[in-house]
């Protein structure tokens, strides 16, 4: 990425992504193109799969991989998968500016590589096939886990509502105070509401000049050295149905009762420790966290700026708090969350 970018990157490995809560508020019906700058450590990796939440429409899934020399791009339907692929020479350990469109009219799938149009594929592809919004956008890994998460760095990811995206758009966009279009929190003060990180917190951020001098293996994970042990003393396996399609972002256990946060659905789940007597808590927010507060009293903080105390014997909604600003984790101790 050119040096003066101010935005700061995110580190993903094998074992970090981010998961991108995509909301129904932008606009639809339109051309769309997902783009973003890559630091590629690793040439085969997932760059990005987005899922719809609504699995009875068309359109269900768009994804992109890095996979021997080439990239992969494909669009899931309902009724087919329809891929297109072009072999490129990405360069290592340096910034890369890649683009993904869709034409709304003629499906058309268009790449971009930096300022140059690398595919153009309109093979008898479905037309009049609209993104459905809202769903989860995993950027750094995919939700079937064929390909490998990539290994690297992301920055300046953006949904746009138009075709022909090259790097110049988005460098200008990124830099932008207020930008046109919509991007995610790695440039962190971007369209607060519309894009919300659900999987990864501040302390995977890295500056995209900065820390990559000082910092070159920061996404490297490192084996604390510390005088303690753990023990386990519990499992529980808890099956899902094969007709269910959860997201499950936060998970406690208060006594015998495990509260699990189930976020594509904005929904609380209650059950008992061998996975029966179930029960749902459906909720008006976006819940991402939760911690117990009371002994049948737990803490929700949700995307809305709120956060929810819900009492989970009875079921219901006890009292809201309203926050500053998004809450991206909760904890309660000594009578203070």
């Amino acid at each position: 990425m050119p040096p003066n970018f101010p935005n700061l990157a995110v580190s993903t490995d094998a074992d970090h992504w981010i998961d991108i809560r995509i909301k129904d508020n932008i606009p639809q019906n339109k051309d769309f193109t997902f783009s973003g700058w890559f630091r590629i450590s690793n040439p085969d990796g997932a760059l990005f799969h987005y899922k719809s939440d609504d699995t009875t429409e068309q359109f269900l899934e768009l994804k992109a991989v890095l996979k021997n020399s080439s990239i992969i791009f494909t669009r899931k339907l309902k009724t087919a998968n329809e891929t297109g692929s072009i072999g490129v020479t990405l360069s290592p350990n340096s910034w890369n500016y890649l683009a993904f469109g869709i034409d709304i009219n003629n499906g058309k799938m268009e790449i971009y590589h930096s300022e140059t149009r690398i595919l153009q594929l309109d093979n008898n592809l479905m037309n009049d096939i609209d993104i459905k919004l809202p769903g989860i956008l995993r950027i750094g890994s995919s939700f079937d886990e064929v390909d490998p998460n990539f290994d690297g760095a992301v920055t300046c990811f953006a949904y746009h509502h138009k075709l022909n995206v090259p790097s110049s758009d988005s460098e200008n966009e990124c830099k932008n105070t207020t930008p046109d279009e919509s991007y995610i929190p790695i440039c962190p003060d971007r369209n607060a509401g519309t894009y919300t990180s659900i999987n990864i917190g501040m302390s995977n951020l890295q500056n995209t000049t900065k820390a990559e001098k000082l910092f070159p293996q920061a996404h490297t994970p490192v084996k604390p050295n510390l005088p303690v042990s753990f023990t386990l003393r519990e499992q529980f396996n808890i099956n899902q149905s094969t007709n269910e399609d959860l997201f499950i972002s936060s998970c406690i256990k208060t006594g015998t009762t495990l509260v699990f946060i189930e976020l594509s659905n904005y929904k609380l789940i209650i059950c008992i420790s061998d996975g029966t007597n179930i029960h749902h808590i459906p909720l008006f927010y976006t819940p991402y966290y939760v911690t117990q507060i009371y002994i049948n009293t737990v803490a929700v903080p949700c995307e809305d700026r709120t956060i929810l105390i819900i009492n989970i014997s009875t079921r219901s909604v006890t009292s809201t708090i309203n926050t500053s600003g998004p809450c991206w984790g909760i904890s309660y101790n000594d009578n203070n969350l």
